[in-house]
């Protein structure tokens, strides 16, 4: 669902966990990123990702809540966790 959303210098600095229900975001920095006058573009590059996440889920039917809480996972390649989706039960589920 995001693989396609815009990135600064086409970095696409996320990396996303599925863990049930739940869909962990997490920012995979680059380095030297951060020191730029604008700040950590890159997370602006993740809600961009998030965003590209949640019009394509809601638009499969999928609805959920953006939420930040410890996934209680370990981060993949050492990445920095930001932000999880909690898809709420879908009306087949009951």
């Amino acid at each position: 669902m995001v693989r396609w959303s815009p990135s600064a210098t086409n970095k696409q600095p996320w990396r996303i966990v599925v863990d049930g229900k739940n869909v962990h975001f997490f920012e995979h920095k680059t380095r030297g990123y951060a020191r730029e006058s604008t700040g950590d573009i890159q997370k602006v590059d993740l809600g961009i990702a998030a965003c590209h996440f949640e019009i394509a889920a809601r638009g499969s039917g999928i609805e959920g809540t953006f939420r930040k809480c410890d996934p209680g996972i370990p981060a993949p390649d050492g990445a920095d966790y930001i932000t999880t989706y909690a898809m709420e039960a879908s009306p087949l589920e009951g």
